[in-house]
């Protein structure tokens, strides 16, 4: 419990400080933003870049291991079946 109280308490302090800070707009604000920002929004990126990768219907993980396990059959690109009217 302890722990807790004080992570937390410590996280919020640092957390209004540096909203403070940038909200201030010292020199260098623009990129101090920039580095917060940056490894918040990276893996949101590359996750939905990689369940993308795993849904393609072409190549994708998933359309992979359907085909493996015969519950789908795949389909060349240029075939009729995939073909949109």
């Amino acid at each position: 419990m302890y722990f807790t109280v004080v992570s937390v308490g410590i996280e919020l302090v640092l957390g209004l400080a540096v909203a403070q800070l940038i909200h201030a707009h010292p020199p260098g604000w623009r990129f101090l933003r920039t580095s917060l920002i940056i490894p918040w929004a990276v893996p949101t990126i590359v996750n939905g870049t990689m369940w993308r990768w795993i849904y393609n219907a072409d190549y994708g993980a998933l359309n992979g291991l359907l085909t493996q396990l015969g519950i789908i059959h795949s389909t060349s690109p240029g075939s009729p079946c995939r073909m949109s009217p």
